[in-house]
């Protein structure tokens, strides 16, 4: 018998965007999670509004709207997916996140904090700074805000 997880069995976690509506199409992108783990999907996210559906703490959200779903300005793309050790260090930051995640009474488009801040925090706390400078470009306002 193998010491070794089953992949199929183990979390994944992708990073999706999509464009925010006109005029900040242009130049913002929205960011989040979704967290697939068996049958079971989570989404992840800042919103700008508290409370907005799902589950809320704050501006911090789960299952506001569907895995897939863009949000108002275009269709939704799934920029990466981290599977193993990283997506398991990314769930254990995201579950902490509902009562540890600072700026979650906060939300500000610009400059942030914002759905990109949540992101940045996330992966910095996973230990995969490198991979949010790389994924969150220019268009992914907020950022660095916390920095």
């Amino acid at each position: 018998m193998s010491d070794e997880t089953d992949p199929a069995e183990s979390s994944t976690v992708e990073l999706w965007y999509a464009p925010l509506p006109r005029p900040l199409t242009w130049f913002a992108w929205h960011h989040w999670f979704v967290v697939r783990d068996g049958t079971a999907v989570v989404r992840w996210e800042v919103w700008q509004s508290q409370s907005a559906g799902g589950e809320s703490t704050g501006h911090l959200h789960k299952n506001l709207m569907r895995p897939e779903s863009g949000v108002g300005g275009g269709a939704s793309v799934r920029l990466f997916v981290w599977q193993g050790l990283d997506a398991e260090n990314i769930v254990r930051v995201l579950e902490r996140a509902w009562g540890h995640y600072p700026y979650r009474l906060r939300y500000l488009a610009f400059p942030g904090p914002n759905s990109n801040t949540f992101i940045a925090w996330v992966l910095k706390r996973a230990g995969l700074s490198g991979d949010a400078a790389l994924l969150l470009g220019r268009q992914a306002i907020g950022r660095v805000w916390w920095l």
